[in-house]
């Protein structure tokens, strides 16, 4: 019956509404976007140029550094750095985790990492947005609504879900004359939902006080008062957060760390960090617990809304494959019924554009707990507003749909504008 709710209420309403994203398409400047390609493409061959410059002999001309055996050559038998990491077939890494760790040590590895990032917008998203453009200026996305393991939203050609957080590609989604562009973002809904589902009251607390858990977490870790905290220590204490809530351990959280957050922590801080987090919010562990032992008995996890998961490998010999089911014991419950929260807010969204924005607003795509809305200047501001209104609600459709009351406040920070980034908050 739960299974059937999911059906009737999330995957055939969400998939009318997702057939119309797809319609809708999101714009793109054209102008921008020939722009930006240029520039990242000066950049990238002036880094070309330099990495080119400190090359030794042997190497002028010839290297691919796209090729993990002539990079891991030139870098650890040339250059002399030393082996970070290996991969499983035993060779040294040349990673973004190992290059970040030998910044310090020769300036190519920082080269080679701008590098990257500049070659890997120009092939991964610049060039291929201009042949998945349309006669009608806009990108039609594929998304799928029930093709990952957790139920999770993913789409394809291309997939706006992996555009990265970098402003000048981000902005070139836009919206046409006339218009303004709307996105909804859910804040911190993952902690939100994982406070919920291990019925965690430390951290539930904070939110139904109306507090930023980043905030708090730095100053526990620091042993500060929350006020003391400070932009960068906020920063880093959500590495604490995304690392800690589903049971990393210290040494693990150390590469997490510095790879996702560029924070740097000994052995001794790192454990320092988890033992007080694990203080502060001491409802997670037992939480843990208690998913591995359900898993273990039923070899699958089942989330608020009654979707499962299965976990056939749960009790493998093999200790990696093992640990690796126990976390998504620990992970699927959170992700998918955060994805529920935000397709059900979405659905309402559309159904409200329908009864009273026809023709005015669309919307035009989702990305993770953002949804996005075109609307026309006359009614952007109302229209904001209502998505507001909805994705905060959302708690009022888990109680009459799936007889499940959540109990943390949900935000839904709006941001209204030009283009996917360009905006200023309203509603707050």
């Amino acid at each position: 019956m739960a299974l059937y709710d999911v059906f009737k209420y999330i995957i055939m309403p969400g998939e009318r509404v997702l057939q119309k994203i797809e319609d809708a398409g999101v714009y793109v400047d054209q102008a921008k976007l020939k722009d930006v390609t240029e520039t990242y493409e000066i950049e990238r061959d002036r880094l070309d140029d330099e990495i080119s410059d400190m090359l030794p002999k042997k190497w002028q001309g010839i290297i691919n550094l796209n090729s993990t055996q002539q990079l891991g050559e030139l870098l650890f038998d040339d250059l002399g750095l030393p082996v970070i990491a290996k991969t499983d077939k035993g060779t040294p890494s040349t990673g973004k985790s190992t290059l970040l760790r030998l910044v310090d040590l020769h300036p190519l590895p920082r080269l080679i990492l701008d590098r990257r990032k500049y070659e890997k917008a120009l092939n991964g998203f610049l060039y291929p947005w201009v042949d998945f453009l349309k006669d009608d200026g806009r990108i039609h996305s594929t998304y799928n609504i029930a093709k990952t393991a957790t139920g999770r939203l993913s789409a394809e050609e291309p997939n706006l879900q992996q555009v990265p957080r970098d402003a000048n590609i981000r902005n070139l989604i836009s919206c046409t004359p006339g218009r303004d562009f709307i996105e909804a973002d859910y804040s911190q809904l993952e902690l939100r939902v994982a406070g919920f589902v291990a019925h965690a009251q430390s951290i539930k607390d904070v939110y139904k006080r109306g507090e930023d858990l980043h905030t708090k977490t730095a100053a526990q870790v620091a042993g500060c008062r929350p006020e003391d905290v400070t932009k960068d220590m906020r920063f880093h204490a959500k590495a604490c957060n995304f690392g800690f809530i589903y049971g990393m351990w210290w040494k693990s959280f150390k590469a997490y760390a510095f790879d996702s957050y560029g924070v740097v922590v000994t052995d001794k801080e790192a454990e320092h960090m988890r033992n007080v987090y694990f203080q502060t919010y001491p409802e997670l562990l037992p939480w843990h617990e208690r998913q591995k032992q359900e898993a273990n008995s039923t070899k699958a996890v089942r989330t608020a809304t009654g979707r499962i998961r299965h976990l056939p490998d749960i009790d493998s010999p093999d200790q990696d494959i093992r640990s690796a089911e126990e976390r998504k014991a620990i992970n699927t419950p959170v992700q998918s019924f955060g994805s529920d929260i935000t397709m059900l807010a979405m659905i309402v969204i559309d159904q409200e554009i329908e009864k009273r924005y026809k023709g005015k607003a669309q919307l035009i795509g989702q990305v993770h707990d953002a949804i996005m809305v075109e609307a026309d200047k006359g009614v952007s501001m109302e229209v904001a507003l209502m998505i507001k209104y909805v994705m905060e609600n959302v708690p009022i459709l888990l109680r009459k749909y799936f007889n499940v009351y959540f109990d943390v406040p949900l935000v839904a920070e709006v941001e209204l504008g030009s283009a996917w980034g360009i905006g200023k908050i309203v509603g707050n």
